[in-house]
C-alpha cells in the first residue's frame, strides 16, 4: 500500500510539472507573437500625402502622426493659390447651407475619425461624400506610407 501512495504521488508530481512546463511554453509563444506583430505595424514618425490639383485648383493634402504604431493626429486641408477651404468664408457660407457642413468641420472630422479607427475605411462626413472619398485615398497612402517608414511627401493620382 505505501508502494502505491508512492508511485502515485510521483505520477501526480510528474503531471504537475508536465502541466506547468505546457503553461509556461504557450504563455512564452503568446509574448513573442506579440513581439512580433508590433514590428509590422506603423512606424513612429510624420506622413505627408496630397493629391494632384483638381479641376478648380485645390490641392488635397494630409499629414499624419504616429506614435508607438498608433496615428496620433490627422490634419487634412485643401488649398489653392488663394488659401484654404477652411478660410475661405463665401464657400463655406454657401457649402453651409447647402450641406450642413462647412469645411473645418468636415476635415476636423475625417482626421478625428482616422485617429479613432486607425484605418483609412472610414465612414463618410455627411455632407461632404466627396471630401471623404479624397481624404480616404490620402489616408491609405499615408498609412502605407507609416506602414513602409516612407516619411517623403507623396503625390497620390
Amino acid at each position: 500500500n505505501i508502494k502505491c501512495y508512492f508511485l502515485r504521488g510521483i505520477l501526480l508530481m510528474n503531471k504537475k510539472r508536465i502541466l506547468s512546463l505546457v503553461a509556461a511554453t504557450m504563455l512564452s509563444v503568446a509574448v513573442l507573437a506579440g513581439c512580433g506583430s508590433k514590428e509590422e505595424g506603423m512606424k513612429d514618425g510624420k506622413y505627408a500625402v496630397e493629391s494632384k490639383a483638381d479641376d478648380k485648383g485645390y490641392v488635397s493634402s494630409l499629414a499624419i502622426e504616429v506614435k508607438d504604431g498608433k496615428i496620433v493626429s490627422a490634419d487634412f486641408d485643401m488649398t489653392n493659390d488663394k488659401g484654404s477651404k477652411k478660410d475661405d468664408e463665401g464657400y463655406n457660407t454657401a457649402y453651409k447651407a447647402k450641406s450642413g457642413i462647412d469645411s473645418a468641420t468636415a476635415f476636423k472630422t475625417l482626421g478625428e475619425k482616422l485617429v479613432e479607427k486607425q484605418a483609412a475605411d472610414i465612414d463618410a462626413v455627411t455632407g461632404a461624400t466627396g471630401t471623404t472619398e479624397t481624404f480616404k485615398k490620402l489616408a491609405a497612402k499615408a498609412i502605407e506610407n507609416a506602414n513602409a517608414g516612407t516619411t517623403d511627401k507623396t503625390v497620390v493620382e
